[in-house]
């Protein structure tokens, strides 16, 4: 499935002939693997079809957003891509930190470089992006910048689009107190709100504003990719186990707050939103509350 991959990356078709004779499978077990990677990506509504050629169909966006998702889960980076040359990306990553005065540092270049590559073969491939991929409501006012010289500005405003709301990067330019508070997830915000209130804790004003953000976030999120399924919640890996393990606390009045918001708001109540908001409900619950009170009898 890798190899599929790496073919797919560079080219979006290879001949099913060469590949099997290549990697010594046959044709009928590159169909099983074809059909795999199809019953994991339908929800995108993405597909590959395989006769003479194996091809990589779907909405230009979600096919970009496979293969950072992919690559990411694999490497979270660029470095460690043993059949790409990753040096330029990573130079042209890191005059991205100081265009946009973010903290350079390696991991973020490294991301960034990964981000900037899909973007690129895919515009080498001439794959271009649809007009109106990011709303004007979302889209930054930074200009591309003149590095980026295969860019189009759908390029530019998708690249960074994604990299927000995926909390990868934050730009200070680009805050917008109406897109944050008016947006499709605001009516979904309100009920977050009320469902932690009522279940866990009041919130500050401050601590409601960081609800507001990621919602915002999420919003964002949601207008170019599909907010479910394995390929996206691959960006937030959460173990819900391990956290009614550690913190059954937590979880009881977590489990609580999710199931009034999931009846609340249905159609936000989605797996990569939940994994969000477990973080962010981690991070905001008091410490008083975060773990079950234990009493103690000392008898002399």
């Amino acid at each position: 499935i890798y190899e599929i991959f790496r073919y797919l990356l560079n080219e979006r078709t290879f001949e099913s002939k060469m590949f099997c004779e290549k990697f010594q499978i046959s044709l009928s077990n590159l169909r099983r693997k074809i059909q795999d990677i199809n019953d994991a990506i339908a929800i995108y509504d993405l597909y590959l079809t395989v006769g003479k050629k194996v091809t990589l169909y779907g909405n230009e966006s979600s096919i970009r957003l496979l293969f950072f998702s992919f690559y990411y889960v694999i490497h979270h980076g660029i470095r460690t891509i043993s059949f790409v040359d990753s040096q330029e990306s990573l130079q042209q990553a890191e005059k991205i930190c100081h265009y946009l005065a973010i903290e350079p540092s390696q991991t973020r270049i490294d991301l960034l470089a990964l981000w900037l590559f899909i973007n690129q073969k895919s515009i080498e491939n001439q794959k271009p992006l649809a007009l109106g991929v990011v709303t004007n409501q979302f889209k930054t006012q930074i200009t591309c910048p003149n590095f980026l010289e295969n860019f189009e500005e759908p390029d530019w405003h998708f690249y960074l689009a994604i990299l927000e709301a995926l909390e990868f990067i934050s730009l200070k330019e680009n805050d917008n107190f109406q897109a944050e508070h008016e947006n499709k997830f605001s009516e979904a915000t309100r009920h977050w709100i009320a469902s932690y209130e009522e279940h866990v804790a009041e919130l500050t004003i401050a601590q409601k504003e960081q609800v507001t953000k990621m919602m915002y976030h999420l919003s964002l999120l949601d207008e170019v990719l599909v907010l479910e399924g394995d390929v996206y919640t691959s960006f937030e890996v959460i173990n819900e186990e391990k956290w009614r393990t550690s913190y059954p606390n937590f979880a009881s009045r977590f489990a609580k707050f999710w199931s009034d918001f999931s009846k609340a708001a249905p159609e936000e109540s989605r797996d990569f939103v939940k994994a969000k908001s477990l973080l962010l409900c981690f991070d905001l619950i008091p410490e008083e509350l975060l773990y079950q009170k234990v009493s103690l009898c000392l008898l002399s």
